[in-house]
């Protein structure tokens, strides 16, 4: 059948405890409606909508699921005062090819009207948008991940010419993209995105994590507030304000305030700002900017600038100084209360392929291009140094010397020392072909030299190989002289900063508190100290980034498991043995790709057992240090009463507690193993798949 169920010019309809299956087009489709109510309502398998609704007033939806969709999970259009609340919508939109054409399709939900509430919901695994915002409506207290898994150029949560809405107190993660079928290598993909002529918005208190382009994004936009927000590894930049000829405004009158932003990598940038109409006079109507946390330990540049200044194009990253000096905007601001270096060596270097690196007496060997537009000289500074000077301020310049044969995949350090005058001068660097064509082997990577000398380190890993390369420092035209020392290119043996070496980034996508114990001392982005051992209370749709004063030791543990039944990882409990004595027990919180770290371990041989007390433990024995990540593999659910064995005794507990949730009378919350708060037949599912199986 095209239609499942169709309701229309109806009132005072409530559907209960019902299991729809099907629908070539709609599953469930109501038009014209008045308080109708859905409660403990599955949705599924719909051809190409799970639930249609249009023209509608008071419907509301709770403690209901829609799943396997193929176009459309819920699809609220025209619609007033609704509520959305406590439901589940997963698994839409999965299929590429499958759902229909256009670019307002292959959508989570669609909530276009007045006046309504989405809250307290999880929307999952979508092939485009995970929630699209049309009106002014309410979005709060939700959890969103695993969104544009077939198309791009999209957000977790979307607003497209919207005016009044309010998107607060929610947590969207995983928003990673597809490349297939796209004339371009970025996916485009954003945590909350606020597109075209949009208005009138408050973003408030959200959590972003895991993006591939953006954590938040206001494209076009007036008057949007983003405001004690908190972004994890945004991959390109934590907050982007663009404007283009794709909407009339011109991203203005904007509050950005109180934001916390983490990333790691030379790469990736807290802020961008960016407008094709303009040229500097745009800065002034962005808006209020201020008491922002832009954290990215492993590189200089906290914001990148861009735009049209007299016809020429003005693109430039910036330390938190800089911007703040030419923008006046981020007064109170910060950078990273911590620096790391952007790789972890191991092992000895190579040799230096700078033959004058001390540069104590001469400047041999190094060259400048195009010859007109540079100076290069000896200097006295620091001992001995190359004194690097634009002549023009019409063209860029380089400075460069020959390192010889270049291997591709192979990890490069380039170090220096180096100084500037003034307020401070960006230096972009990079390898590249000494001849003929003089491609670039890496993408040049910048630095802030400011009027204090400071040692640099940077790593680079060539694309391809080649016989004769180079090191370059690239300056705009019209920067200030830089002096650089003690130049040194070497190959080393290192790996790439991960995550998971450095933070621990804690979020709390449900509607209960959360409570975990610190196995180290942290600080968070901002230098606020956390002493270890103590207890952390995360309230409901909340989340806290926690740095680590170093690195990776050499006795840290990177692990991963899997908990079963459950979003999101709950705190597991490990011991920790060494030739028969006990040497740690504690707490680990995997984060949402369920990696976790323990550091401070003895190395050698360790039996590391973790348990969950709702499923049975998994162990290994392992060997310290460890360069990669040690998979325990899946921790079953079932173990209702905690002793490691899913026997009769549990299947009793479940099923005398059945169909009861949080607040009834003899709910025992041992037996809600996937912690939605209620025991049902997915408990029961569960307990039943591991049944008469025994932990380790």
């Amino acid at each position: 059948m095209d239609t499942l169920w169709r309701m229309a010019n109806v009132s005072h309809v409530e559907l209960r405890d019902l299991a729809l299956h099907g629908g070539d087009e709609y599953t469930l489709d109501i038009a014209t409606c008045t308080s109708v109510r859905l409660e403990r309502v599955q949705l599924l398998y719909g051809g190409a909508e799970a639930l249609r609704a249009v023209n509608c007033s008071e419907l509301e939806m709770g403690n209901s699921r829609a799943a396997h969709a193929l176009n459309f999970g819920l699809r609220i259009v025209g619609c007033q005062n609704c509520r959305i609340h406590h439901s589940m919508i997963e698994q839409i939109a999965m299929f590429g090819g499958m759902g229909k054409s256009g670019d307002e399709q292959y959508n989570g939900v669609v909530l276009n009207g007045t006046n309504s509430i989405f809250e307290y919901n999880s929307v999952r695994y979508t092939g485009y948008l995970g929630i699209r915002v049309e009106g002014a409506n309410i979005i709060r207290y939700n959890e969103v991940s695993y969104f544009n898994s077939v198309k791009v150029d999209g957000g977790g949560i979307y607003c497209w010419r919207s005016n009044g809405s309010t998107i607060i107190g929610n947590v969207v993660l995983h928003g990673e993209g597809s490349t297939a079928g796209i004339a371009w290598s970025g996916t485009a993909t954003h945590g909350i995105y606020i597109d075209d002529n949009s208005e009138n918005i408050v973003v408030r208190d959200n959590t972003v994590g895991y993006t591939s382009e953006s954590g938040i994004f206001l494209h076009n936009t007036r008057n949007v507030e983003v405001v004690n927000n908190t972004i994890f590894a945004a991959h390109e930049y934590g907050i982007l304000l663009a404007d283009d000829n794709l909407g009339t405004y011109n991203v203005e009158a904007s509050v950005i305030e109180n934001n916390q932003i983490f990333q790691l990598g030379g790469d990736a940038t807290g802020l961008r700002v960016s407008s094709s109409l303009s040229g500097a006079s745009f800065l002034q109507g962005l808006g209020t900017l201020r008491n922002n946390a832009w954290c990215n330990p492993t590189t200089d540049i906290n914001v990148w600038l861009r735009y049209q200044p007299n016809g020429t194009n003005y693109d430039n990253g910036l330390s938190l100084p800089q911007w703040q000096a030419l923008s006046g905007h981020d007064a109170g601001s910060t950078e990273c209360a911590l620096t790391y270096p952007p790789y972890v060596e191991s092992g000895a270097a190579g040799s230096n392929q700078i033959a004058n690196s001390t540069l104590d007496s001469n400047i041999n060997g190094w060259i400048r291009w195009p010859e007109a537009n540079g100076a290069l000289a000896h200097d006295t500074r620091m001992g001995g140094s190359l004194r690097f000077t634009p002549l023009t301020a019409t063209q860029e310049v380089l400075a460069y010397h020959p390192i010889g044969a270049v291997t591709g995949g192979q990890v490069y350090r380039v170090g220096f020392r180096g100084v500037t005058d003034g307020t401070g001068t960006s230096v972009a660097i990079n390898l590249s072909q000494h001849g003929p064509d003089y491609g670039w082997l890496t993408v040049p990577q910048r630095v802030i030299l400011t009027a204090t000398e400071r040692d640099m380190v940077l790593y680079f890993v060539p694309n391809s190989s080649y016989p004769t390369g180079r090191l370059n420092f690239i300056l705009s035209a019209g920067a200030a002289p830089i002096w650089l020392d003690n130049i040194e290119v070497a190959t080393v043996t290192a790996a790439p900063l991960r995550y998971e070496d450095v933070a621990r980034f804690e979020v709390n996508a449900t509607n209960s508190t959360r409570t975990f114990t610190l196995d180290l001392a942290y600080m968070d982005p901002r230098g606020n100290p956390y002493a270890a051992g103590i207890s952390i209370t995360l309230q409901p749709y909340t989340s806290i980034i926690l740095l680590r004063d170093m690195p990776v030791t050499t006795a840290a543990l990177n692990g991963r498991v899997a908990v079963q039944g459950m979003s999101s990882a709950p705190p597991l409990n490990v011991t920790v043995m060494q030739n028969g004595t006990h040497v740690y027990s504690g707490q680990v919180t995997p984060n949402a790709s369920g990696m976790f770290q323990m550091t401070g371990l003895p190395t050698g041989t360790l039996s590391v057992r973790i348990k969950h007390p709702q499923r049975l433990a998994v162990a290994q024995t392992i060997t310290l240090p460890h360069t990669g990540v040690i998979d325990f593999g899946l921790l079953r659910a079932g173990d209702v009463n905690d002793d490691n064995q899913i026997t009769l005794v549990d299947f009793s507990l479940l099923i005398g507690t059945f169909n009861r949730r949080t607040g009834d009378t003899g709910f025992d919350p041992r037996a809600d193993l996937n912690g939605d708060g209620a025991i049902t037949l997915v408990d029961f599912s569960l307990l039943a798949g591991n049944f008469n199986q025994v932990g380790q």
